[in-house]
């Protein structure tokens, strides 16, 4: 039980010891017919249970100074990716040493928690950049963490994602459009873009409009083409009129 005293509880019990040895004393030396040996036996009594008090306090104080100092090391090394292991208190007493033990341990719950979420979505953003790099760019990263810092990283990285998925996809659908001589459509250029994406999508849609612009040109040509050649027809009869009449 004495063990598990706070600190305030051990000033107040000394204090109280110390008053109870006084009045001991005082009463002794006032009752006692051998004054010097009585107050020589309390005060032998009373120092050694304040002392023992003491030592315990003091022994209590330094040990579970040591042990915070043990515990918060272990936590920078945990912190820090020194290491991925770490050993909570345990066998925690009811005191302030133990107060701050248990306190630790609440915020190293919550940081391993954060930190598991935060590698959870780290993981995702390196498998979807990693498709990314293969040309797959549907992927998105759905774990979710406290951490603002790698939650914005990820919004980012989700967005970008969307949008690439987005170009390429017109990109396909308008490739594939020219590839069965359909040269109406344009690339739709989102405003945000630029760089060779912009570049790209651009030289896409003037190569479509030189298409679209030849195939008209052609389809004139045809047009033209067919009636020449029904005039050089109704020519050829004519002339095959005359030499037959």
């Amino acid at each position: 039980m004495f063990m598990n005293l706070t600190s305030k509880q051990r000033f107040f019990l000394n204090m109280v010891l110390s008053q109870i040895g006084f009045a001991a004393i005082s009463t002794v030396a006032i009752l006692s017919d051998h004054k010097i040996s009585a107050i020589i036996a309390v005060n032998i009594v009373f120092a050694i249970i304040v002392g023992y008090i003491n030592y315990n306090s003091m022994q209590r104080v330094v040990g579970g100074i040591n042990r915070i100092k043990e515990y918060i090391e272990n936590l920078m090394d945990y912190m820090f990716f020194k290491t991925n292991n770490i050993r909570k208190a345990e066998y925690i007493k009811n005191d302030d040493i133990g107060a701050i033990l248990k306190e630790l341990n609440q915020y190293f719950d919550k940081y391993d928690r954060m930190r598991k979420d935060d590698m959870h979505v780290l993981g995702e953003l390196v498998i979807a950049l990693d498709k990314v790099a293969q040309g797959i760019y549907s992927t998105q990263i759905t774990s979710s963490t406290s951490n603002f810092m790698v939650h914005t990283l990820k919004e980012v990285v989700n967005k970008m994602l969307v949008r690439a998925n987005t170009n390429i996809e017109d990109l396909v659908e308008i490739i594939g459009l020219y590839s069965e001589h359909d040269y109406r459509r344009q690339v739709n250029i989102n405003p945000i873009l630029k760089g060779k994406m912009k570049l790209a999508m651009e030289q896409i849609n003037q190569l479509g409009s030189e298409l679209n612009n030849n195939a008209k040109h052609n389809l004139r040509n045809g047009a033209l083409l067919e009636k020449n050649s029904l005039t050089m027809n109704r020519s050829v009869e004519n002339l095959a009129n005359k030499a037959n009449a």
